[in-house]
């Protein structure tokens, strides 16, 4: 380029003697060398090389098809007095007062011993602290969630979602994940009682919380389950698998534990 020759007026301000393309990468560092690179924290999330949960085991990760031998385990106790008299002490030492609270729980009690559960009533009301003592008392871990309007059989289900490094890999819904966990501790429970163990895992299975359930849109997020969800029987389950489609070979179906329960509040 051509470069103009300052005026007087401006010869304070301007450069006179323009650095050379030469002088100007004289100065900067060089990028490569011997010096150690800048320890700059990465902004790319970190590849997930395992999978969390409680199921360890290679066979767990592999396949699935081991969840139709366990799907028929009923749940352990079905003493309906102490079941209620359970809740109905554990609602008290959180001091929640409900109308006609023992006729209430028994009724949930009961329920929940043949099928799943749906609590109706305005917000406040202690849909949630009851679902929360009614696990306790049947010795279930409890996995809670909040439905909305943008459910679909993503949420409930499961598909396939973009990885870190561009592929896709499955992610399952809440209503996959919980019960695939119920699986997991159910079988627990089975192999410690073969292997003659005094001491039983502290969880008989897991269930779902669905607060809000009436914002979701029923049929388009639940409506593949339906068939699945009318009955806990063993032989409804076994003919009813989940269907995982976006899962690999052998792990397509997963067969839902007959003590798996979910507990909707609206």
């Amino acid at each position: 380029p051509v470069y103009l020759t300052p005026q007087a007026l401006m010869g304070s301000v301007l450069w006179t003697d323009e650095p050379s393309n030469e002088d100007v990468l004289a100065m900067l560092h060089p990028v490569f060398g011997d010096e150690a690179p800048l320890d700059v924290p990465s902004t790319t999330p970190p590849k997930v090389t395992e999978v969390e949960g409680e199921a360890g085991a290679d066979e767990e990760l592999d396949d699935l098809r081991w969840t139709r031998d366990i799907c028929a385990y009923p749940l352990r106790d079905a003493g309906v007095t102490r079941l209620t008299q359970s809740v109905l002490d554990k609602l008290a030492e959180r001091r929640i007062v409900l109308p006609d609270a023992e006729v209430l729980v028994r009724r949930c009690v009961t329920a929940l011993l043949v099928g799943h559960l749906v609590l109706q009533g305005p917000p406040g009301t202690g849909k949630t602290t009851l679902a929360r003592a009614l696990a306790d008392a049947f010795d279930v871990r409890l996995l809670e969630s909040t439905a909305t309007s943008e459910w679909s059989p993503f949420h409930v289900v499961g598909g396939l979602r973009p990885a870190p490094d561009g592929s896709l890999q499955p992610s399952y819904g809440k209503v996959s994940d919980a019960a695939l966990k119920c699986a997991v501790q159910v079988r627990a429970e089975v192999n410690a009682e073969a292997e003659g163990s005094e001491t039983l895992p502290p969880y008989q299975g897991t269930w779902l919380l669905i607060g809000e359930f009436n914002r979701a849109d029923i049929d388009k997020a639940i409506g593949s389950l339906y068939t699945l969800l009318s009955s806990t029987d063993p032989e409804n389950l076994l003919r009813s698998p989940v269907d995982l489609w976006f899962e690999s070979d052998g792990r397509q179906q997963l067969w839902v534990p007959s003590r798996f329960r979910i507990i909707a509040a609206m």
